[in-house]
């Protein structure tokens, strides 16, 4: 048994799986050699195939949220609204740093990196402000575009978010209706026109 690879481009890498009744040293092939060694392999099955490089048409949406009710009211709005990639949970701000960094629970295999934030103001443990602060002073993760999404329309939180860095600012609204319509619009505008890092 052995593994190779093959694919068009290096977004289109593949792992192929053979399994052989005959001993053969293990080797890699390139995509233009890949069907003539099949073709020579008569007695060989190919157990799998599956890509080893991220989807790049495939996106993420991470939401900060602590309330349960209007977690479940972003999922039912987005998904409403078309979207139909990823979609992430985390509850406060400690645990989206961790999500972020990939620390604690958090890595790679099971906390894809987003290509937009949705951020509360009011969590537990460390708040909006807090957070949307030591983004944006992360060479490493200040690119991640945010928007918060709050209850709040005090000018002075629109004012100091965006002093902090913040690319948007919503405030949540209590009518599910337009709830689908601002996060269609959001949708629109981040996930289907701009191009994100």
């Amino acid at each position: 048994m052995f593994l190779t690879t093959f694919g068009e481009s290096k977004s289109e890498l593949y792992y192929v799986e053979i399994t052989c009744l005959f001993d053969t040293p293990t080797s890699r092939f390139g995509s233009s050699d890949l069907p003539l060694f099949i073709q020579s392999l008569l007695l060989a099955t190919v157990i799998y195939l599956v890509p080893m490089h991220h989807d790049p048409t495939y996106m993420t949406i991470l939401i900060a949220e602590d309330d349960t009710d209007d977690r479940l009211f972003m999922d039912r709005a987005l998904r409403q609204s078309g979207y139909t990639h990823s979609l992430e949970f985390v509850e406060d701000g400690e645990e989206l740093m961790d999500y972020l960094r990939r620390e604690g629970r958090f890595t790679e295999q099971n906390a894809p990196w987003p290509d937009l934030l949705i951020l509360d103001l009011n969590m537990p443990r460390k708040n909006g402000f807090q957070a949307l602060s030591e983004i944006k002073d992360d060479p490493k993760l200040r690119r991640l575009p945010v928007v918060v999404m709050t209850t709040s329309s005090a000018e002075e939180d629109v004012v100091k978010t965006y002093n902090l860095g913040v690319n948007s600012y919503v405030t949540k609204p209590f009518n599910f209706n337009r709830l689908v319509e601002m996060v269609s619009a959001l949708k629109t505008y981040w996930m289907d026109t701009v191009k994100l890092p």
